[in-house]
């Protein structure tokens, strides 16, 4: 694959090395140590282009261990340090308010950028409904009503989306959390708004009050999940080693890798350019992206310790508490 393409880089351990130089890194280094090293393989000097090494007990990994492209502390352009925080399902609770005769509720949830489309005008609606007859139901009843309908066309959709619980007259929707396939599916929460509506089933089809909608928690994406990681380990090394991959099922010769999707990884992401090669290629804008396992703050640290020691201290972030 031509290292034109090749922009992003991923490395991932559990602990920084005490081995600073190459020789001595791949002899005695540990499985998941990283370190970073001079670009000749000499201890790195201030100033002076290094790489992030990776040492491994995978037995894809013939050599022992990973490196990243050379880095040349002019170049960088920014560094960044993010502490692990776990993934947060969205939940939205919809109370009937009143009970009223000849009418027909609707819970309502629109599911947005659905099957990883990412787009604002994308989007799927999921609705139960319950119709009240002339002598209206209780607000209890309308709630579990509602709950029955909307479990039935999620049930018709795989039943793999949303939880539906129904506590007196409220019901609380949560999502639920999505399964990752590295290069299918990236398993992000699910983006969604849930709506309680009330129509008249005779005369003008316009809406009318009887139900409230609350937003109980907001999701959140998280950062260095096991999900993230494993996404992104999976490309990276995908242009570095393998454009062609699994086309040759099931004769494929897979890469190792080293994230796992139960994991929690602190993240430490090195941007930087390489300049151009001559007046008809732009500079390239790269990065490597080294995340710590065990979302371990002190190793994190370590690591931010010894980027000190070789790049302008100004642009590298503080310690993590």
């Amino acid at each position: 694959m031509s290292k034109v393409r090749q922009v992003n880089e991923t490395i991932v351990g559990k602990q920084v090395s005490s081995e600073t130089t190459t020789a001595d890194f791949i002899e005695n280094g540990l499985d998941g140590d990283i370190q970073l090293i001079g670009a000749d393989g000499q201890a790195p000097e201030k100033g002076k282009p290094f790489k992030v090494m990776q040492k491994t007990d995978n037995l894809l990994n013939a050599s022992g261990y990973e490196f990243s492209t050379d880095i040349f502390p002019k170049n960088i352009d920014k560094i960044t340090v993010a502490e692990y925080e776990p993934e947060v399902q969205r939940k939205v609770s919809i109370t009937v308010d009143e009970a009223k005769d000849h009418c027909t509720y609707v819970a309502e949830i629109r599911i947005f950028n659905p099957n990883g489309v990412l787009s604002v005008e994308n989007f799927e609606v999921v609705s139960g409904y319950f119709v009240t007859g002339e002598e209206a139901e209780t607000e209890e009843e309308i709630a579990e009503g509602l709950a029955k309908s909307l479990k039935s066309n999620l049930r018709r959709r795989g039943d793999s989306e949303f939880t539906v619980e129904v506590s007196g007259a409220e019901l609380t929707i949560e999502s639920k959390e999505q399964v990752t396939i590295p290069g299918k599916m990236d398993g992000r929460p699910l983006e969604f708004i849930a709506s309680g509506k009330v129509f008249r089933n005779a005369g003008p089809r316009k809406g009318i009050a009887g139900m409230t909608t609350e937003v109980e928690e907001e999701g959140f994406n998280g950062r260095g999940t096991g999900k993230q990681v494993v996404t992104k380990e999976w490309f990276d090394k995908g242009f570095k080693y393998d454009v062609y991959r699994q086309t040759a099922y099931p004769a494929d010769l897979s890469p190792a890798y080293y994230a796992e999707i139960g994991g929690k990884y602190n993240t430490i992401i090195i941007n930087f350019y390489k300049e151009r090669s001559s007046t008809l290629v732009e500079k390239q804008f790269q990065s490597v992206s080294i995340f710590i396992e065990d979302a371990d703050n002190e190793e994190t640290n370590n690591i931010l310790a010894a980027l000190r020691d070789i790049v302008d201290e100004d642009i590298v972030p503080e310690d993590l508490a």
